[in-house]
């Protein structure tokens, strides 16, 4: 056991070590495309290499932004039930149905299995009389993409920066012409969209699961409002983004 703690200890030594010299590597001034899970990163990604209005790009993703006074930052959000809708979904295609990626998550597939749909999940994370079910709450967390939303990624962030280093926020509502106006690319094809295979019941959530979704996603919804404060953000793409529908 003392020698499992020791290889432990030196591994986790080893990871913040180079966490350190991979900060030292963004420069003075980098440009950090930011990819919340689930917002059309992975379009942006592909669209990121082709355009040339921004050198060097760096692309965090799972893991918090770097806060670093001398960046340009490009952001990427989304609808927070959409985005949890769509995260849920994929999740449950490749851990359950696929099974690629079963044991990759240690737990992630009983929870999965145990709601079967984010409806379920969105309706169990509250009592009748209102109260926390923090058993649930904690499941809902502990799947990839919904743990790490959009407050992981920016609650922090939007806290620190000054508003001028935001240079554009990509949303998946407008990502065509969002790409367009910030990349100056035409619309690109969009990857890993699971929803036209996606069993029609599986993407169905009732009202009260609607209503404890806004209530539980409070911190995402907050950090759209920040945005649009900021003016990264025009009224009505704010107007889309904070109503959820069955949106793509």
């Amino acid at each position: 056991m003392k020698g499992s703690n020791a290889k432990g200890s030196s591994l986790n030594t080893l990871s913040r070590i180079r966490g350190y010299y991979k900060r030292l590597t963004l420069g003075p001034n980098p440009n950090i495309l930011v990819h919340v899970g689930k917002c059309g990163g992975s379009t942006l990604k592909k669209a990121a290499k082709r355009q040339q209005r921004y050198k060097s790009m760096k692309v965090v993703h799972i893991k918090k932004p770097p806060i670093h006074k001398g960046a340009s930052y490009l952001l990427t959000i989304r609808n927070p039930i959409s985005r949890a809708l769509s995260a849920f979904n994929w999740r449950y295609k490749l851990v359950v149905e696929d099974e690629t990626q079963k044991d990759r998550f240690q737990g992630e597939w009983a929870i999965l299995t145990k709601y079967g749909t984010l409806d379920t999940l969105a309706l169990s994370l509250y009592a009748k009389d209102g109260s926390a079910n923090a058993e649930a709450q904690q499941d809902f967390l502990s799947i990839h993409h919904l743990g790490e939303n959009i407050h992981f990624y920016l609650g922090e962030l939007l806290q620190s920066v000054e508003p001028d280093q935001i240079r554009g926020v990509f949303s998946q509502e407008f990502l065509d012409s969002d790409i367009y106006d910030i990349f100056g690319l035409p619309s690109t094809e969009r990857r890993k969209s699971n929803k036209k295979i996606t069993e029609p019941s599986r993407l169905e959530l009732s009202p009260q699961a609607v209503e404890n979704m806004k209530r539980f996603l409070r911190n995402d919804y907050e950090c759209i409002e920040r945005l649009h404060e900021m003016e990264k953000i025009s009224d009505y793409k704010y107007s889309v983004i904070m109503s959820y529908e069955d949106s793509p």
